[in-house]
């Protein structure tokens, strides 16, 4: 897997994009919310300079928001220290700060963020708002924890504008936003997925159902993962074997990436014609077999 400078080499070797990431452009004035939940817990802040070398608290919650989703990477604390807690070569993009959300005591959700006087405003101009807020990642537990984030982003009275590097394409904030228009969405490419060995790569996945599959991969490049395989799954773990059968479906190695991480179900991938079936029925049952909770994601860049 990796962030490909242009996707299009890379899918031509079996390379398939599993991930949409966003970014958010707004003016915090802009931003109110609809039919969202009205949080009941406390924000502070610190300064990441402040915080202790392991940051501990905010790991933790990293690692609990991480559990359920595809994508995110195990990060030690060189990784947190690089890439998200690390002061801007920019000096004018701020110093870093961590937003904590906590309800009795329990933290439910963490901001990193930056906030800093916006140059590219005139200072001879009438412009009472002039800083920027630029916010890295932010990871939560619980819908109200996520809404209590937001509302303190968009309660920054000096800032004009509100910016969001890296966000997932199922981020809630296109449904929580009474205009999503304001958000000025750009959406790019993400992760980019190869799948060089079959069963280790289906073997470490989750899966929400028992079911069973049995479906052939054509693979030219690496050959060894060619041929019909029968897909046994649970919630305790799955089994994968090539068997002398007659496949349910067949697809490339660039299709199995996309069911593999969730990035697209088997019903869609037949529509677009990169799936063979036996019957709707199959399709159905690896739709299920593959779903995922979430859309794939990861913040770090690699």
């Amino acid at each position: 897997a990796l962030y490909a400078s242009q996707a299009g080499i890379y899918q031509r070797f079996g390379y398939a994009v599993c991930s949409r990431r966003q970014r958010y452009e707004l003016d915090p004035l802009d931003l109110s919310f609809v039919q969202a939940p009205t949080p009941s817990g406390t924000l502070s802040i610190s300064n990441a300079r402040d915080l202790p070398d392991d940051a501990v608290v905010i790991r933790d919650l990293y690692r609990q928001y991480m559990q359920p989703r595809n994508g995110l990477l195990h990060r030690g604390v060189n990784l947190w220290n690089a890439e998200v807690l690390d002061e801007p070569s920019d000096i004018e993009e701020g110093p870093v700060r961590v937003l904590l959300y906590e309800e009795d005591g329990e933290a439910l959700g963490y901001m990193v963020y930056t906030s800093r006087e916006d140059q590219s405003i005139s200072h001879f101009s009438a412009h009472q708002r002039d800083h920027r807020m630029t916010i890295r990642e932010y990871g939560w537990l619980t819908p109200a924890a996520y809404v209590a984030m937001w509302q303190f982003a968009a309660s920054q009275d000096l800032s004009w504008r509100i910016y969001v590097r890296d966000a997932p394409s199922d981020d809630p904030i296109q449904h929580f936003a009474r205009d999503p228009r304001t958000l000025r969405v750009e959406v790019m490419d993400g992760i980019l997925v190869r799948i060089v060995d079959l069963p280790r790569a289906l073997m470490t996945r989750k899966y929400p159902v028992e079911s069973e599959i049995t479906f052939r991969v054509l693979d030219d490049l690496c050959d060894w993962n060619q041929g019909t395989w029968r897909l046994s799954v649970g919630p305790e773990g799955a089994d994968i074997s090539q068997v002398d059968a007659s496949p349910e479906l067949t697809m490339d190695v660039f299709t199995m990436a996309h069911l593999a991480t969730g990035a697209l179900s088997a019903t869609y991938s037949h529509r677009l014609g990169r799936i063979e079936a036996t019957d709707g029925a199959a399709l159905v049952r690896a739709d299920h077999i593959f779903a995922t909770e979430f859309a794939m994601h990861c913040m770090n860049h690699f």
